[in-house]
């Protein structure tokens, strides 16, 4: 059995089998996608990564082995790094789109009524 092959099997024992974890990951990135076009929202590109990331790793959960903690400890890391930017922690801390310049969308105002 070649290296590839040896790999291959074992991340497959590991996550299952790939078309299941990708049909599960491709799922869960059309809803993030769909909803936020729904929305209007236009993420940085790291946070689109984190959030594609941060699927995939459901994925794996989901399709193969949700006992394994390092696809746990991934998605805390992904989440992690986001979270480092927007608190400006650690070489994490770039300014955002908004802060850079970038025109973002206007979202309308919304009034709550008082409770009658």
């Amino acid at each position: 059995m070649t290296d590839l092959a040896a790999t291959l099997e074992e991340r497959g024992t590991r996550y299952g089998k790939f078309t299941g974890h990708a049909e599960v990951t491709m799922d869960i990135k059309r809803i993030i996608r769909y909803h936020l076009e729904q929305k209007e929202k236009v993420l940085d590109d790291d946070m689109m990564e984190s959030l594609d990331m941060i699927a995939h790793k459901i994925g794996r959960i989901v399709n193969g082995d949700p006992w394994y903690a390092d696809s746990w400890v991934d998605i805390a890391g992904y989440a992690q790094l986001i979270s480092d930017r927007l608190l400006g922690v650690g070489e994490n801390a770039v300014v955002t789109l908004a802060e850079a310049g970038v025109p973002m969308p206007d979202f309308p105002q919304v009034t709550l009524l008082d409770a009658q």
